[in-house]
């Protein structure tokens, strides 16, 4: 969730917050009142989402991500904790707001979830990873309604050719399945392009 500005707090005649203190709420508060239409958004126009799904900010992607969503404040950046996710960079503070997983309750998951797998065909996802529930379902939205999506690893073919045959095969039928053949491959590397040939 963003550290939103100092803003005073105002509400509608129905107590609900009025397009004036929106600043005052987080993105995840902000993203799920547009999912259930709340009608202190109705103000402004609907605009396409363009989905972000990535581990814990980094160094690397934030001054991007930030551009992006200075360009397009549709976009919604959802970040999943990994084992992976401590790189000893320490802690990333990104401009732009986000949505994090780890910190939702179950019903907000669901639907976060729902909204990535029934997301129509003009929103866009990129996928940093295959792996975890957003990801999976944002793959899967594609796959079920066409939608278009970007996938981005850091797989390497040469080590995944280290690891005995059962485990390569389980994680080449588990992309061919998940995968659509429409998406986008962002690779990284020679060995990388190997692995998603």
């Amino acid at each position: 969730c963003i550290r939103p500005p100092s803003e005073a707090h105002s509400e509608n005649a129905s107590g609900q917050p009025t397009l004036s203190s929106r600043r005052n709420l987080s993105h995840t508060d902000l993203y799920f009142m547009q999912m259930n239409r709340d009608p202190s958004m109705s103000e402004e126009p609907k605009k396409e989402r363009l989905w972000f799904i990535s581990e814990v900010p980094t160094p690397q992607r934030t001054p991007t991500f930030d551009e992006i969503f200075q360009r397009r404040p549709s976009a919604v950046f959802i970040f999943v904790r990994s084992k992976k996710s401590d790189q000893g960079w320490g802690q990333i503070d990104p401009a732009h707001p986000s949505v994090s997983w780890d910190t939702l309750s179950i019903a907000r998951r669901v639907a976060l979830l729902a909204a990535l797998v029934l997301r129509p065909r003009s929103e866009a996802a990129v996928c940093f990873g295959y792996r975890g529930a957003p990801r999976i379902a944002a793959l899967l939205g594609s796959r079920l309604r066409g939608s278009p999506i970007v996938v981005r690893s850091d797989t390497n073919q040469s080590e995944v050719e280290k690891q005995p045959t059962m485990r390569r095969f389980a994680r080449r039928l588990l992309i061919r399945l998940l995968v659509p053949r429409s998406a986008t491959a962002w690779t990284i590397g020679s060995q990388n392009e190997r692995f998603w040939r």
